[in-house]
């Protein structure tokens, strides 16, 4: 179904769920190369690297040193992932997207353009809020995300302006980030999985408090 998607050019994401048994096997990093985006925590991230380089080198022990979230991202989109987003609790989220940009290359004859992709980090912080109750908290975040980026395809394609590149901070990415942790944070204050529409105006505040 993902291959099908992304040769229709339909945007296409994934949110694992949380493999008890530690494996993390079912062929997950056979559908990379189909994933513009892959949204995991931190724990998932780190685990799920973890698992799948030891196969890869067929190793048993266990990884020396200290593994970070950028570490793992990389890992993903080396093995075909577009963009990766971990997010890390309290501490906010962390992106790795790769942007498309046009370039020439010397060629016998003459130039000739192209595309290649550069990879930037995205960073950002998250309010701090008394946490109750984390139930939700990851799809709070990645519905969050989710709406940010769709609205920003949106606007391309009506003729707005260009998403994927922009400043720091000024990009859909950032605004993705931004308002995902808005909808995290403010999903912890409560108990249950779900926050009812009267709730919008403390979604709207979390935003004005990140930056």
């Amino acid at each position: 179904m993902l291959r099908e998607c992304k040769q229709r050019g339909i945007f296409t994401s994934l949110s694992p769920q949380y493999d008890a048994s530690g494996e993390w096997g079912g062929g997950l990093e056979e559908i990379f190369p189909w994933l513009d985006l892959f949204l995991l925590n931190e724990m998932e991230a780190l685990a799920i690297r973890r698992e799948m380089r030891r196969r890869e080198e067929e190793k048993e022990e266990e990884e020396e040193g200290v593994v970070e979230v950028e570490e793992a991202a990389s890992f993903f989109v080396e093995r075909g992932v577009r963009h990766v987003i971990v997010t890390r609790g309290g501490r906010g989220a962390y992106a790795l997207v790769q942007d498309e940009e046009e370039e020439e290359r010397e060629r016998e004859g003459g130039r000739e353009g192209g595309r290649r992709r550069r990879r930037r980090e995205v960073w950002q912080a998250c309010p701090r809020k008394e946490v109750v109750d984390t139930t939700g908290a990851g799809d709070a975040f990645n519905s969050g995300v989710l709406y940010r980026l769709v609205e920003g395809l949106i606007r391309r394609e009506e003729g707005g302006r260009e998403e994927e590149g922009g400043g720091e901070g000024e990009d859909v990415w950032g605004e993705g980030l931004r308002m995902g942790c808005a909808m995290g944070s403010h999903r912890v204050r409560k108990v249950g999985a779900s926050a009812p529409p009267r709730d919008r105006e403390e979604i709207v505040s979390n935003l004005e408090e990140i930056r």
